[in-house]
């Protein structure tokens, strides 16, 4: 076997033996969010810190990067930049790159820092208080601005985070977008307030329509049993995955066949938390799509966060909230839900339109949604940057919440700490959500294009194929094109907030009679 054949085949075997740690640190990471009693925490944190730093220490071997320099080498494997192997190889030069640039005990501490974090945020969030939370945030900040310094070799900038999760974003490209949502879709939602108020909007969903119609006390155990019912039926397959309940909803690939996403349940709001499971739905799928031969390689890998966020946005907010989808849910819920046994198809689409100011973002309408993205946006920037102390967090919190949103915050809980991502560390995380939010706009209107009478298939209960034209032009490439490659290769634009804006206004402009 030729040198550089038997390199390459080393270097798979290594990626996949990584993937293999790094799933061992999912399972006790997924343990810690939904089984682990307080009191483990503490150790729960060391646990994890010698799991990061074992495979922080497979990450960085140097025999990676003499394996790395042989195939490098060999234009067979190089050539032709779109072979699986040249794929592969380049983002495995990426990864091995950056992680070589951090020592391990950085990644130690920081490990153990949001592990620890992550419980401080749990209590401070039941108390409403985030100074049991801030001590732990001025840590994790530190040590992010740390690891951006050591990927930016002495310079930290936010685009080092941002690139962990988006690795061809750029800061500069996130202002523009977010400015440009805020400019249209703020006064799109204030028009939109203002007209409930005025009674202009008379056939619209008010807020105290929607509590009156969908927010009736639905038993958990059968809010669990129609999740499950409803997210078998978009795609999901509980053969290879499961749903459990947790703080806040997230999803996680465990290995090719364990896919699990949590999400969390209340008597009173049965839609909230269904609606944050098909959220999570849509990321699994993504999970149970990308190609299982290449489990553990590039090839088998989710392109980028703002891609994974595309898919859970697109089944949330595409598919969920169409008519067409409660035309054949609707009677499934009733019978579910006999609080319930009296509205219509057309009231459940209806109430899930409704639009009205929300201080929980994963609760939020689809319209302030992104409103929500750019005060997170704007806040972890300037920790970042120093411009913004940790401690003057909830005042600067609650004022920009009241201008964007136009609610006054009463309580940390219901403000700076109801998500769980600084806790976890996930600054540079936010802007994902909106750049999937734009990618999903875009997705949607070109399968709606190359699929006629789609929608009508969801009467039937088809979701099929939207699924697999999702797996054909999106998941089964893995990591083989970048998401700006990726989403003008599908719709032959480059990522733009044109579709999603256009969207909102023809779904809520005409509901709601504003412009």
């Amino acid at each position: 076997m030729p040198k550089s054949r038997e390199a390459y085949e080393e270097l798979l075997n290594r990626w996949r033996d990584l993937t293999l740690w790094g799933s061992i640190a999912g399972v006790v990471s997924w343990d810690q969010e939904v089984n682990l009693v307080r009191a483990g925490s503490l150790y729960r944190s060391e646990q994890l810190a010698a799991l990061s730093g074992a495979v922080h220490q497979k990450a960085v071997n140097p025999r990676i990067a003499e394996l790395l320099d042989i195939v490098e080498d060999d234009k067979h494997y190089t050539s032709d930049p779109h072979t699986d192997t040249a794929i592969n190889i380049k983002e495995m030069r990426r990864d091995y790159d950056r992680a070589t640039k951090l020592p391990q005990k950085l990644v130690e501490d920081f490990t153990r820092a949001r592990s620890t974090a992550l419980t401080a945020w749990i209590e401070a969030k039941q108390k409403q208080d985030f100074k049991i939370f801030a001590p732990k945030l001025e840590r994790l900040v530190e040590l992010l601005r740390e690891t951006a310094r050591c990927y930016g070799e002495g310079e930290a900038t936010y685009d080092e985070l941002l690139q962990q999760y988006e690795p061809d974003g750029r800061e500069k490209e996130v202002d523009a977008l977010l400015h440009a949502i805020e400019k249209d879709v703020g006064p799109l939602f204030h028009a939109i307030v203002e007209a409930q108020k005025s009674g202009k909007a008379k056939t619209a969903p008010t807020a105290k329509w929607q509590a009156e119609k969908i927010h009736r006390k639905c038993p958990l155990y059968k809010q669990r049993e129609f999740t499950k019912f409803v997210s078998g039926t978009l795609g999901f397959n509980f053969e290879h995955g499961m749903i459990a309940e947790s703080a806040h909803p997230f999803c996680t690939e465990l290995g090719p066949f364990d896919i699990r996403m949590t999400t969390r349940y209340d008597e009173d709001r049965f839609f909230d938390g269904f609606s944050s499971a098909i959220h999570e739905t849509g990321h699994a799928i993504y999970g149970q799509g990308l190609p299982a031969e290449h489990f553990g390689v590039p090839l088998g890998s989710p392109v980028s966060m703002a891609i994974h966020e595309s898919q859970s946005r697109l089944w949330e907010n595409m598919v969920l909230r169409c008519a067409e989808f409660w035309e054949f849910f609707a009677p499934a819920a009733k019978e579910y839900f006999p609080a319930l046994a009296d509205l219509e198809a057309h009231d459940f689409h209806k109430a899930v339109l409704a639009v009205q100011p929300s201080f929980i973002r994963i609760d939020a309408d689809e319209v302030s949604y992104n409103l929500h993205i750019a005060l997170r946006y704007d806040v972890e920037k300037k920790l970042f940057y120093g411009e913004l102390g940790v401690w003057d967090v909830p005042e600067y919190w609650n004022k920009r919440f009241e201008e964007l949103v136009g609610l006054k915050v009463t309580n940390d809980a219901e403000g700076c700490l109801q998500d769980t991502h600084w806790a976890a560390g996930l600054i540079g995380y936010f802007p994902t959500y909106t750049m999937g939010n734009c990618y999903a706009a875009q997705f949607f209107d070109q399968a709606k294009k190359d699929l006629p009478g789609l929608k009508d298939e969801f009467r039937k209960g088809n979701f099929t194929p939207l699924r697999e034209w999702l797996r054909e032009k999106i998941h089964s490439h893995g990591k083989r094109y970048t998401a700006h490659e990726l989403v003008q290769r599908v719709t032959g634009k480059p990522l733009s907030d044109k579709a999603m804006l256009s969207h909102l206004r023809e779904t809520y402009g005409s509901l709601y009679g504003v412009s």
